[in-house]
Order: C-alpha cells, then structure tokens, then sequence
C-alpha cells in the first residue's frame, strides 16, 4: 500500500475533475465546490500520509510504484519520491 501512495496523490485530482466534468452540470454550484472540497482534502491527506512514511536518511527514491503499461513499446509507468521532491508532492 506505501508504494501506491504517490499513484494515489495523481489519481485523486483526476477523479475529481471527471467527476465534476461529467455531473458538474446536474448539480448546483455549492455541491460542485463540495466535490472539489472533498477531492482536495484526500489528496491532502495522503500526501501527508506521504510526508509520515517518508524516511530522512534514506538514499535515492523511495514509495516507488512501478507498472508496465504498454509491453510491446517499452512503456511504464514510475513514479517515486527523493528528499527535494517530497516538498513538491
């Protein structure tokens, strides 16, 4: 589940956005700005959840979450997370 968090962190924003592009429009403004609220908060959320497992004297990337996407391109999908880019997250 650590190793997820990051993949977590880019997912999170993006159903929320989907969500609000495709019901945005049947609800009132206020359940909009709720939806975004809520979205906002989990990635929030496990971000710091992010920040708490990170560990300081570690070297090199750490919670690094690997997949291969696309086998006969040599495409993956990796993301990780080093001490400058903990602060970015």
């Amino acid at each position: 589940m650590r190793q997820h968090l990051l993949t977590f962190t880019i997912l999170f924003p993006l159903v929320g956005a989907t969500l609000i592009a495709l019901v945005g429009r049947g609800i009132d403004d206020r359940d909009t700005r709720v939806l975004a609220l809520l979205t906002t908060l989990a990635t929030f959320g496990v971000s710091l959840l992010v920040l708490r497992d990170f560990q300081t004297g570690a070297t090199g990337y750490q919670m690094v979450d690997r997949a291969s996407w696309v086998r006969s391109l040599g495409l993956q999908y990796l993301v990780g997370v080093d001490g400058i880019s903990l602060w970015l997250v």
